[in-house]
C-alpha cells in the first residue's frame, strides 16, 4: 500500500465531492514515458478510484460486492489513443514559459541598476511577444504551441494556438486566461527538457519537449 485516503463531509455527497477533489491532487502518477525509457511515478490505481467516485451508481449510494463486475465497461474503460489531450499541451507551454520567467527573475546576475533587468522577456517595441514550443507524444504524435503573452504579463499566455507540426493544420485554440487552470503539473515538468507528466481530469499525458 502506497498511500490511505480518508475524507470527511457533512453527508455522502458532500465526502464524495472531497474524495474526487482529493484524487484529483495526488502526485502520486502511474505513467509510462516510454519516449524517455523512464518510468515516471508508482503503479496505482488512482484513476481507477476517481472513475468509480464519479459513477453516477455510486454515488447514489447503490453499491454491493458485485458493483465492479456490474459496471466493468464503465470502469475499466481502455485508454484512448486519439492523441494528446490540447488543453494539456496549452497548459505544458503556458508552465515552461512562467517557470522561465521564475527562473530567470531569481537567478538574474545582470547589471542590478539595469532597468530592463526584470522584464519578463527581451525589450520590444510591440506590446506582445510570441513563443512557439515543440512537444512530441508517443511515435505518432508532434505539435507546435504558440503562445502569445503581453509584455509584463506574468500570469501566463493572452492566446495559444496549437499546430500539427506534421500537418500545419490548427488543432485547438485558447483565448485569454482559458489554459490557466485547465490541468495540473509536478513542480519538476516545467524545469528544462525530458519528459513532463501533466494530469487533467482523470487524464494523465506523457509529453516530450
Amino acid at each position: 500500500m502506497i498511500a490511505k485516503l480518508v475524507v470527511r463531509g457533512e453527508d455522502r455527497t458532500d465526502a464524495l465531492r472531497v474524495l474526487r477533489r482529493a484524487l484529483g491532487q495526488y502526485q502520486i502518477f502511474s505513467f509510462v514515458c516510454r519516449d524517455a525509457l523512464q518510468i515516471i511515478g508508482l503503479n496505482t490505481n488512482i484513476a481507477f478510484l476517481k472513475t468509480v467516485a464519479e459513477h453516477p451508481e455510486f454515488i447514489k449510494g447503490e453499491v454491493e460486492t458485485g458493483f465492479i463486475q456490474q459496471y466493468e465497461s464503465d470502469l475499466l474503460k481502455t485508454t484512448d489513443t486519439a492523441g494528446p489531450d490540447p488543453a494539456l499541451l496549452a497548459v505544458a507551454a503556458n508552465a515552461i514559459v512562467l517557470q522561465e520567467r521564475a527562473t530567470a527573475a531569481a537567478s538574474d546576475v545582470h547589471d542590478p541598476h539595469n532597468p530592463f533587468i526584470t522584464l519578463p522577456h527581451p525589450l520590444r517595441i510591440n506590446a506582445v511577444h510570441t513563443r512557439r514550443l515543440s512537444f512530441r507524444s508517443g511515435e505518432d504524435y508532434e505539435y507546435t504551441v504558440e503562445l502569445v503573452t503581453a509584455r509584463g504579463d506574468t500570469m501566463g499566455a493572452l492566446d495559444v494556438h496549437i499546430v500539427d507540426a506534421k500537418t500545419g493544420d490548427e488543432v485547438a485554440s485558447y483565448e485569454q486566461g482559458q489554459t490557466r487552470r485547465e490541468g495540473s503539473w509536478p513542480r519538476s515538468a516545467s524545469e528544462g527538457s525530458g519528459p513532463m507528466l501533466l494530469s487533467r481530469g482523470r487524464r494523465s499525458q506523457c509529453l516530450m519537449r
